[in-house]
This record gives C-alpha cells, structure tokens and sequence, in this order.
C-alpha cells in the first residue's frame, strides 16, 4: 500500500505509518500558501473505488509516481491555487453515499464523479482537513459548521475539539487531515 503524506509531518509518525505500508512522501512549492503545501488532500480527492481526482497543476514527480504504480486518477479542472477558494477545490470528502463540501467550489469532475451520491453543501471548504469518514458510514469531525449539518442530515458524527493539533502558522489544525483508512485500520 501506497500512503501519501505531508514531508513534514513528525518523524514518529512517519515510522508508526511505515509499519502499514509504502510512504510517499508530499510537498509542493509556490502552488499554495506553506501551511498546507504538503498536504496531499489539498491536490487529490480520494473517491471511495480508490481512485483519485487530481488537480492538473500537481506537483509532476508525484503524477509520475501514480502513473508508474498505475494508480486510478483522473484529472480534475480547477488549478490549485495560493489562496482560498483557489486553494479548497479537491478538499472534499466523498463516500459510498455522500459528497460533502462547499459545492460552491468543488471541482466539477468530483461532482461529476458523484451523480450516485448523495451531495451535502456545507460553508467549509477545507472539508476533508476536518472530517474523516469511517468504515461504518459514521464521521469524526473538527469543524462546528460541518458537524451540526451532518447532524441535521442525521448522520452520525462525532466532533472533536481541534485544539492542541498543529498547523504552522495557525491556532490549531484539524483532525481529518490527520487521520487516513486503508482495509479498516
């Protein structure tokens, strides 16, 4: 197994996720602004088959990675940008029944990619920073907004308090972009 991670994420997590699989290790430069250069949920969609919806304007070594490990993707529209909206088009998440994201700037072929699923529109754009989707259906969450809307679509969902999860240059991070599954772990 492939998994695709922040360079710069603590070296005690790389070494507990190398016990799971292969790492990648990410990073951009001059595409978005530095906190979140290196997260691969800023420059992929993870769809629920695996496969991935990738922004056009990725960094070129990792496509060829994807290409040389023959890896399903496609290519989205929207280019990442330095700033948001720009910068939030493949930071959705979708699931076997739900898209959820600010729809308003979804990159159209993940939407595309979705007509079986149901669409959830929250105001976050940076979804899948704050929301994690598990193997039973339910969510863990960081982001009030995303929480009480899931709630009102009853689904089942826990929040998490963000503080105390780093992100340079910000109070605090979130919790779905520190968190990942692969075959239910």
């Amino acid at each position: 197994m492939l998994i695709i991670v922040d360079k710069r994420a603590p070296k005690l997590a790389l070494k507990n996720l190398k016990k799971y699989g292969e790492l990648l290790l990410f990073e951009s430069s001059d595409l978005t602004y530095n906190a979140i250069s290196g997260h691969p949920d800023i420059f992929f969609c993870q769809m629920p088959d695996n496969s991935l919806v990738v922004a056009p304007n990725s960094p070129k070594e990792f496509l060829k990675v994807l290409k040389n490990r023959n890896l399903s993707f496609k290519f989205g529209k929207n280019l990442v940008g330095e700033n948001y909206p720009n910068s939030a088009h493949y930071n959705a998440v979708v699931n076997s029944n739900f898209l959820i994201h600010n729809l308003q700037i979804t990159d159209s072929e993940i939407i595309n990619s979705c007509q079986d699923k149901k669409l959830i529109n929250v105001r976050q754009g940076y979804v899948r920073c704050n929301l994690i989707s598990l193997p039973d259906g339910s969510f863990i969450c960081s982001d009030m907004g995303i929480y009480k809307e899931l709630k009102k679509q009853n689904i089942e969902v826990l929040f998490v308090n963000p503080n105390g999860i780093e992100l340079p240059d910000f109070p605090n991070g979130f919790i779905g972009g520190t968190m990942g599954f692969n075959n239910g772990k």
